[in-house]
Parts: C-alpha cells; sequence; structure tokens
C-alpha cells in the first residue's frame, strides 16, 4: 500500500480543485476566484443562466446550472446527481438529468465537454444561492482556472503542469498525474478535476500537512492564506447547507469542494470538520491542531450503515486538542 496511488474519486475536487485555486490566488491575488467563466470560456449556452458564474460558484456546486432538482424544498445537494442507470427509465425529468449526465461523461475532449454542459438549462434561482452536486461545475471550474493560466503564463501553460511542479513537487509528491479530456492529434487535455487525480498514503499526508501549515513549506508561502483559511479553520456555519446530516443529525454544508462536518470538540466547542470525500468511502480531513486524517475504503453503496466521518476527527481531538 505504501507504494501503491489510490483513485481519490471525487476527494479529487478538493485535493487538486481547490488546491489549484489555492496556488493560483498566490500568483495573481484571492479575488481571481470570483473570474466569471463567461470572461474566460467561450459560453454557448442558449440561455442566459451563465452570465454571473464564478470560479467560486462552481467549486461551491452551485452553479445555478442543473436538469433536475428544481425543488429546493427539502433541500437535496444530490438532486441533481442521477448517474445510476435505474434513471434511465424514470420520470422524464430524471431521465433527462442522467442523459445530460451521461452525456457529458461520455465527451471525450474539452470542446465536446463543454458543448455537453451548455447543453443544461439553469435553475430559477441565480448562481451561489443552492448547492446542486454536479461534477459539471467542477469541471468548468478547471476549465476556467486553465484558461486564466493561460492567459498570465501564456498559452502553452497548463493547470495541472502548475499545480504538479509548484505545489506537489516542493512538498514531496514526485510523478502526480490525473485524468484529463481526450483532445484530437495526441494534444493535452485539460484536468478533470471533478475526480481523477491518484495519490499515495505518503501523497496524503504530505498535502495535508502543507494544508494545516496555513499553506507554508520550507518557510514559502505555496498556498493563498486567505482563501485556504475559509476552507479548513473550523469556523462553524460556513458554506451552503447541503440537506445531507452526519451520524449524529447534524447538516453538513459544503464550501469550496469541502465538505464541513459540525462537530463538538471534547471541550465542548462547536466546529466544522473540512472533509475530502469520494465515492466508495475515502475521505481526506486536514485539521488545525496540525493532524490529517484519512481513509481508503470501498463501502458497499448500498449499505445502510455508512462510514462514520468523524471517526478520525474524534481520534485526533482526543490526541491534540481541536
Amino acid at each position: 500500500p505504501r507504494s501503491m496511488r489510490f483513485g481519490l474519486w471525487s476527494a479529487t475536487k478538493a485535493a487538486f480543485g481547490t488546491t489549484a485555486l489555492l496556488r493560483l490566488a498566490q500568483h495573481l491575488g484571492p479575488e481571481i476566484a470570483e473570474t466569471r467563466i463567461g470572461d474566460v470560456v467561450d459560453v454557448t449556452a442558449s440561455h442566459d443562466g451563465w452570465a454571473g458564474v464564478t470560479i467560486r460558484h462552481c467549486l461551491m456546486m452551485a452553479s445555478g446550472i442543473g436538469t433536475a432538482g428544481l425543488v429546493t424544498e427539502p433541500l437535496d445537494v444530490y438532486a441533481d446527481n442521477l448517474t445510476e442507470p435505474d434513471f434511465a427509465s424514470a420520470a422524464p425529468e430524471e431521465v433527462a438529468c442522467y442523459s445530460a449526465y451521461q452525456g457529458w461523461y461520455a465527451a471525450g475532449s474539452r470542446t465536446e465537454k463543454l458543448e455537453q454542459a451548455f447543453a443544461c438549462p439553469s435553475y430559477p434561482w441565480g448562481p451561489g444561492e443552492v448547492a446542486r452536486y454536479r461534477d459539471q461545475d467542477l469541471f468548468m471550474s478547471g476549465v476556467a482556472m486553465d484558461a486564466v493560466w493561460k492567459r498570465h503564463a501564456g498559452p502553452d501553460a497548463d493547470l495541472f503542469a502548475m499545480v504538479a511542479n509548484e505545489v506537489y513537487a516542493r512538498i514531496g509528491i514526485g510523478g502526480a498525474d490525473m485524468n484529463r479530456t481526450k483532445e484530437p492529434g495526441g494534444d493535452i487535455g485539460v484536468p478533470l478535476t471533478a475526480f481523477g487525480l491518484y495519490l499515495g498514503v505518503e501523497d496524503v499526508a504530505r498535502l495535508g500537512r502543507l494544508l494545516t501549515d496555513g499553506g507554508i513549506h520550507d518557510g514559502e508561502q505555496l498556498l493563498e492564506p486567505s482563501l485556504l483559511a475559509s476552507c479548513i479553520d473550523g469556523a462553524a456555519d460556513k458554506g451552503l447547507k447541503t440537506g445531507t446530516f452526519t451520524a449524529e443529525n447534524r447538516e453538513i454544508s459544503y464550501h469550496l469542494a469541502y465538505w464541513q462536518l459540525p462537530m463538538t470538540t471534547r471541550a465542548g466547542r462547536d466546529v466544522t470538520i473540512p472533509s475530502m470525500r469520494g465515492y466508495g468511502g475515502q475521505i481526506i480531513q486536514p485539521l488545525w491542531n496540525g493532524i490529517t486524517c484519512f481513509r481508503f475504503g470501498h463501502d458497499v453503496p448500498a449499505k445502510q450503515d455508512r462510514y462514520d466521518s468523524l471517526k478520525l476527527p474524534r481520534i485526533a481531538d482526543a490526541m491534540r486538542a481541536l
């Protein structure tokens, strides 16, 4: 296990997507998160739903774009995440959602994936208001950040190479790789950002230490500190509510690709535990007390008794008070 790499699945959203934003912001300032998608990507949607959508909105899963989940009460962050084959023969709106995702997922190139993403309608609310779990949003954040980086560093610049060379390699993660779009002629594709990063056990520990050290490595600030703090400082009441709950029946929120899990520490302090989460049971939790908790698993999706994601933070709190 020490020498193999693990597919992080959707933990990639924060491990790469948010990390890319933090490094980009260190170069260009934290306001880069407010870059509008339409200012750096050619939007071909037939509606104006993308008009005010920013990189931040996409990393918040709150673009306001989507096919299903038109009802906001009761809140359900997964209402537009109808990706299982059962939805291929469900209600019309569910079939449309399933087809929209599968069309995007199967599309190979950057252009084809963008066409599928822009084919989705918009919700009646605007960006930044309601969280809807959509891989397309995270993909769009990566496309936009790659475009921003190319404008700054030149047309041959590459977002993933920048993060791999300037962040991962600097902290000892060598040869990092992730899934990309498949471009004609063998051109290098853009990172998928929603999933596709592969890290080993020690790689995760190194990334966690960088995050818990405030983005500083060997005395150099690698990651923009204010945005990083907003992700992992443990402050309560941050992000957008999700309609999902911890094992203690406390509502989870979502902020810049980190799930924020409410927990009361042994000292009685109410905090939120920043959590990268991926399919099957992949969990990475960089904590402000300097401890990083992580778990690689393969939980049975149909199992009712799911893993309690606060088990490891409770142990970390007992070791070194949060």
